[in-house]
C-alpha cells in the first residue's frame, strides 16, 4: 500500500463522520437524494438499471479523481530530494 493510499484511508476514516455532520453537506446530500428520487420514479425498470450502472461508474470516476488530486497534494508532504 502506498503512502497516499494510507493517508487517504486514514483521512476518510477520521473525517467522514465529521463531514456527514456538516450542515452544508447534509443539505447538498438531501438535494441530491430528492433529485435522484424524482428522476428514478419516472424511469422504466431498464432505464433504472442503466441509471444505477451509470451512477456506480460516476462514483468510481469521482473517487479516482479525488485519489489523484490527493496523491498530488501528498507529494507536498514528502521531503524533496529523497
Amino acid at each position: 500500500m502506498e503512502l497516499t493510499d494510507i493517508l487517504s484511508q486514514y483521512l476518510y476514516e477520521e473525517q467522514h463522520e465529521a463531514l456527514k455532520a456538516d450542515a452544508s453537506y447534509q443539505a447538498a446530500r438531501s438535494a441530491r437524494n430528492q433529485a435522484a428520487e424524482a428522476l428514478t420514479d419516472t424511469l422504466s425498470p431498464e432505464q433504472l438499471r442503466l441509471f444505477h450502472t451509470y451512477m456506480e461508474q460516476e462514483n468510481y470516476l469521482d473517487a479516482l479523481a479525488l485519489r489523484h488530486f490527493f496523491s498530488r497534494c501528498a507529494l507536498l508532504l514528502v521531503p524533496q530530494g529523497r
